[in-house]
């Protein structure tokens, strides 16, 4: 019913509590709609008006709304706006270090985060940043471990995000024994294998004190 008809006002609603409620924002997406009064309201700058708020990250969503009569119609733009991360904090990781995981991690402060909570995997976002850190554990061999993403509203369209980590059952090596054992019998005729010293045998396996036992290490050696 919006269409097609002189718009007399232009209003955008939704933004009270949010940063697209400062008045310089909202001139600007005003500004942005090439929705004026006088002008006439049609489905292709309705479409280029949505197509350009959406672009701006501010708004988990937006429709029109209108109030027509006769020829002339009242046009509000509904907002949702978007949430935004302000914190991200990372719990559980023992194998790398907090700043090697934050290498990994794209959720970061000033990012729109639109989950509910409890609802967090519904979220493209979030199923590839936890993708992303088990992969990186992945390459490590370590094969066991879970991700959550937990999302924790601290206000109007705030949230803070935990990294929750839980790396599973992890063994290191206390003590490495290395021994090349010959042949109990010598086969006549043929020549008698080389010594390998135990420098050597450690040098093949690539594992010492210290290292977490992975089925990658076992195969390997």
């Amino acid at each position: 019913p919006c269409l097609a008809r002189i718009v007399t006002s232009f209003e955008i609603q939704g933004c009270e509590e949010a940063s697209c409620g400062d008045p310089e924002i909202l001139d600007q997406l005003r500004s942005l709609t090439d929705i004026t009064e006088g002008t006439l309201f049609t489905e292709r700058g309705r479409v280029r008006a949505l197509d350009r708020l959406e672009k701006t990250g501010f708004f988990a969503s937006v429709v029109f709304k209108c109030d027509a009569v006769v020829d002339t119609t009242a046009v509000v733009l509904v907002a949702r706006p978007a949430t935004f991360i302000t914190r991200v904090s990372v719990e559980g990781n023992v194998y790398f270090r907090e700043q090697e995981l934050r290498k990994r991690i794209f959720l970061r402060p000033g990012i729109a985060l639109n989950v509910e909570p409890g609802k967090e995997m519904k979220s493209d976002l979030v199923r590839r940043q936890i993708d992303s850190l088990k992969r990186l554990y992945r390459r490590e061999s370590l094969e066991e471990v879970s991700v959550r993403i937990l999302s924790i509203p601290v206000g109007p369209h705030k949230t803070e995000v935990r990294i929750v980590m839980h790396e599973g059952e992890r063994a290191r090596i206390r003590k490495v024994v290395f021994r090349h054992l010959q042949s109990a019998q010598q086969v006549a005729g043929m020549p008698k294998c080389p010594q390998v010293s135990t420098k050597k045998l450690q040098q093949l396996a690539s594992v010492g004190v210290g290292d977490v036992v992975t089925s990658k290490h076992i195969r390997e050696i």
